[in-house]
């Protein structure tokens, strides 16, 4: 969501330029500056948008003054950059300073209002100064409603972005409602078949699942799989770690069945789109062994683990740590099957193998 953000922020430096008469702007060398520098920013060359970024500010502070709207352009080009190349500290100074100018110029009454306040609110947050954080996200999706309307995408993202500052809070009460609203939002605005329908709902998902409310998480994630199904297809790749997380909640849940179906599909995804032999393969077969012996079955936990050893030994070597990491995990299935011989002989074997060579 970040990376949206200050996209969108991009597009909108590129806009704000273009949109207003040059004589009413800090000159057509001022506009120039600031459209290369938008330029080296889309092709990732920081240190010198940077660089150009001072200048275009330094030449609209002579040009108009400090307290001009194309000095706020500058400062939020300027903040854009700072927190690429990790100068959180003089991102918030930029954004705080080019929010003020916005704020004297529109009131509240401008979109570049609530973009600017949730870039700094953003930089707030990872810098651990939350309490400055929050009034700033609820000021951008007042001013995003009050500017493009309750039911806009601008008041989807400005809600999306108050939810994961509450989320990041463990305030999940106030998260999910906006979260809730985010989806509705985006799914009415931009279609259920938008990636962006299902953002909201992944965080929602994620968020049920890091509180502990499985049946919530669970009922969550159904959806995002729903949505992310109709955008992707039925069987794309990427549905098969939604069934693996789905499957995870379930067996917290303590619902083995479902845990099982989920984990199952996900098989036969990885299977079919990656290949009998790959790693993914691997990984869904050790989570069908785990289960199994849940369900205190070794035997048929154990041919998973085989499996997925072989898999691993052919991709990676024997010496590897996902390698290994099966050897043990049929250490464990030999001892909860009373094998204590073949799991002690197996279990030499792995240390003799993980000891450096002379």
């Amino acid at each position: 969501m970040k990376t949206i953000l200050l996209a969108a922020a991009v597009c909108g430096l590129t806009l704000g330029v273009a949109s207003t008469s040059l004589s009413q702007q800090a000159g057509s060398e001022w506009v120039n500056m600031n459209q290369k520098v938008t330029v080296l920013m889309r092709e990732g060359k920081n240190e010198e948008a940077l660089a150009l970024s001072h200048q275009a500010l330094a030449l609209a502070e002579q040009k108009v003054g400090p307290q001009h709207r194309d000095v706020a352009t500058s400062l939020r080009s300027l903040g854009i950059l700072q927190e690429r190349v990790k100068d959180d500290q003089g991102a918030a100074a930029s954004y705080a300073r080019a929010l003020a100018i916005y704020e004297k110029e529109y009131g509240e009454k401008l979109g570049y209002v609530s973009q600017t306040a949730e870039l700094l609110a953003t930089v707030y947050d990872r810098i651990g100064e939350p309490a400055k954080a929050e009034p700033l996200f609820l000021r951008a999706l007042v001013t995003a409603e009050t500017s493009y309307g309750v039911d806009s995408l601008y008041a989807a993202s400005a809600a999306h972005n108050l939810a994961r500052h509450y989320d990041q809070r463990n305030e999940f009460d106030k998260a999910a409602p906006l979260y809730e609203r985010a989806v509705a939002l985006r799914e009415q605005g931009l279609s259920e078949k938008h990636p962006a329908a299902a953002a909201s709902q992944n965080y929602l998902a994620a968020m049920y699942a890091r509180k502990g409310d499985y049946a919530k998480a669970e009922q969550a994630y159904i959806r995002l799989l729903a949505l992310r199904a109709k955008y992707l297809g039925e069987n794309h790749s990427n549905l098969a770690a939604i069934e693996t997380t789905l499957g995870a909640v379930c067996l917290n849940k303590g619902d083995l069945d479902a845990a099982d179906g989920h984990y199952r599909r996900a098989l036969a995804i990885y299977e079919a789109k990656l290949g009998p032999e790959h790693f993914e393969v691997a990984n869904s077969l050790t989570r069908l062994a785990t289960l199994e012996l849940k369900r205190e079955k070794p035997t048929d936990a154990e041919s998973y683990v085989r499996r997925a050893l072989a898999i691993r030994e052919k991709a990676f070597g024997p010496t590897h740590a996902n390698t290994l990491q099966s050897m043990l995990d049929l250490v464990t299935i030999h001892r909860a099957a009373g094998k204590e011989a073949e799991a002690a002989e197996l279990e030499k074997r792995v240390q003799e193998l993980r000891a450096p060579k002379p």
